[in-house]
């Protein structure tokens, strides 16, 4: 049975444009943030690697913060789909075990809603490869490209933070059956962490800090701030 709606929400959601459109539009910011130092995200990085392993995580990072409007809108159709196309009777008048329709559901949309993010890794590797042609930049301030520093910021930011603000609005979306419901708690989650920013630099305990901290952005600054140039470059 998971299967079965696994499959299907994932087949719906790779037909429409959005994923794709949201992957060209995030590779196109990561290739203008490697490919040149007009654009930034997350700040000046110094004399670090432009695609350094420790770059790439803080853009995934960022960017995982940011796209959770874009998580939202792919956990609203999948939690919705039925209820908006008036199929919802016809599927629960028939002998559909509950856990694998709603995760069925849910893990098709985080699949989907990963492909975006996706886009930091192709606008890097981009970024590199038409600066070694171009040379818009000292070719010094490349590094070798390392797809395990890639792979690690999938895993640690881009994986746990879908999971844990999808299935908030998953579940929103699926008890309200109200789009705008998820949409404002995505909205309060984001101002709140935003707000939040300031009451946690007061705090002298660095470990609470870091603990409390949902989407481990500044868990990461912390634990990186006394590294090295040489240990941002190649950790």
């Amino acid at each position: 049975m998971f299967k079965t709606f696994f499959t299907f929400e994932l087949k719906s959601l790779l037909r429409a444009p959005l994923p794709w459109i949201f992957c060209f539009v995030l590779g196109l910011l990561a290739f203008g943030a490697t490919a040149a130092d007009s654009v930034q995200i997350g700040g000046s990085y110094g004399n670090i690697w432009k695609n350094a392993p420790f770059v790439v995580q803080n853009f995934y990072a960022i960017m995982s913060l940011f796209s959770l409007l874009l998580v939202t809108a792919f956990m609203n159709t999948a939690s919705l789909r039925d209820f908006d196309n008036n199929t919802s009777q016809i599927i629960f008048a028939s002998p559909v075990q509950k856990s694998g329709y709603y995760f069925g559901h849910f893990f098709g949309a985080v699949l989907v809603a990963m492909i975006p993010l996706l886009g930091v890794s192709l606008g890097v590797w981009a970024g590199t490869l038409a600066n070694s042609i171009f040379h818009w930049i000292e070719p010094e301030r490349f590094g070798p490209l390392s797809a395990k520093g890639h792979f690690e910021a999938i895993l640690i930011f881009v994986l746990p933070n879908i999971l844990f603000a999808g299935s908030i609005v998953f579940a929103i979306s699926a008890l309200t059956r109200k789009t705008i419901y998820s949409y404002v708690a995505t909205l309060g989650l984001l101002v709140a962490y935003i707000a939040s920013g300031t009451l946690l630099r007061d705090i002298k305990n660095e470990n609470i800090s870091m603990m409390l901290d949902p989407f481990g952005i500044r868990t990461f600054s912390i634990l990186t701030k006394y590294w090295t140039v040489e240990e941002r470059n190649t950790q």
